[in-house]
């Protein structure tokens, strides 16, 4: 019997406590790769240099009237948001927590991000006719989160 399976039979539930860490653990790992990105354009926005991008048009969409909200860099607002939900995932990993009210926080977070995240992906389709590389990585990133939220919330336990 392999080691793994020994230490399953040894705690009944052991196995679904390890795969839950490691969703927790996923969704903190997606968020810091978020938050490094969303240093970085928050960052170029405070200076007032377009972030560095090759082949798309990071440049037109951080001058566009959409790269502030109430004043502030977008990119800061998705940074702010990207710590917590981090915050809360690696809170999540450490209680080894599946249904919980932060399980449920995890998913709302997620949830918020990947639809203000598809908002964002819109206006840059839609209305500026500019993608920038940089808010794709992010909007994928978003959706990656919010498949592991949801995996979460869902798992048993």
């Amino acid at each position: 019997m392999p080691p793994s399976a020994t230490r399953a039979h040894a705690r009944p539930g052991a196995a679904h406590a390890g795969r839950g860490a490691r969703a927790w653990w996923t969704a903190a790992g997606l968020a810091a790769a978020g938050t490094g990105i969303s240093a970085y354009l928050t960052v170029s926005a405070a200076r007032g240099v377009p972030p560095v991008c090759v082949g798309s048009a990071c440049a037109e969409v951080a001058a566009s009237p959409f790269a502030r909200l109430i004043g502030v860099p977008t990119a800061a607002w998705g940074l702010a948001l990207y710590l917590v939900v981090g915050i809360t995932a690696v809170t999540g990993a450490r209680r080894h927590e599946s249904r919980s009210t932060l399980a449920t926080v995890l998913f709302g977070l997620a949830a918020f991000g990947a639809v203000f995240s598809a908002y964002l992906l819109w206006l840059q389709v839609a209305v500026l006719r500019a993608v920038c590389v940089w808010c794709a990585a992010s909007d994928v990133l978003w959706a990656l989160l919010l498949i592991s939220a949801l995996r979460i919330a869902r798992s048993p336990g």
